[in-house]
């Protein structure tokens, strides 16, 4: 005798006291609705209906991940929000100062003298005089342009801090908030 299946074997039972049993054909679109021949219209039916077909692990897995990659995106948002730039030019008299270095400093001291300057990074001053500084937390800051050693602007200027200063306790304050701002120094020249 043939070996059925079980769904088949099932119907057959159910079935067999009431009517001859279909043709062949009847079974054959009996089977196709219960059970419809899997479709490929391409990758995207198939991502899409992969989690409707798998198991219940490899569902929760992909939840998981999707929710872990969007929670990496809302952090990312967020800490990059609360950031500012400082940028500027160094002046050497009427002139930019041409070769050189500005330097950040962070102020955690309420009041004067500054005991606690924290250098948070410097930058290069480019041929044309301008720096910056990128991905500034809000807070106090104080800016210093040093001129590059045996330069012109080395010859005839000293280290200065924002704006023509010698030391930090006289130096102008940079409230940094969430705006970007633009800091030029002049640099004191050589007694």
């Amino acid at each position: 005798m043939e070996e059925y299946e079980n769904m088949e074997k099932k119907f057959r039972e159910a079935f067999a006291g009431y009517e001859p049993a279909p043709p062949e054909q009847g079974w054959s679109r009996l089977r196709s609705n219960l059970q419809p021949e899997p479709r490929y219209d391409g990758f995207l039916s198939w991502i899409t209906d992969l989690p409707q077909s798998s198991p219940r692990f490899f569902r929760l897995s992909i939840g998981f991940t999707a929710a872990a990659v969007m929670l990496f995106l809302v952090i990312i948002w967020f800490s990059s929000g609360n950031h500012s730039t400082i940028r500027g030019h160094a002046y050497a008299g009427e002139l930019r100062l041409c070769k050189g270095t500005a330097y950040l400093f962070r102020v955690e001291d309420k009041a004067l003298p500054f005991d606690s300057l924290k250098n948070i990074r410097s930058s290069e001053i480019d041929e044309k005089g301008y720096y910056q500084f990128s991905q500034i937390k809000s807070g106090k800051y104080l800016v210093r342009i040093s001129p590059q050693e045996f330069s012109e602007g080395y010859k005839h200027f000293l280290s200065s801090w924002y704006d023509q200063h010698i030391s930090p306790d006289s130096a102008h304050l940079i409230m940094i908030g969430a705006e970007d701002l633009t800091v030029d120094v002049h640099l004191l020249p050589k007694e």
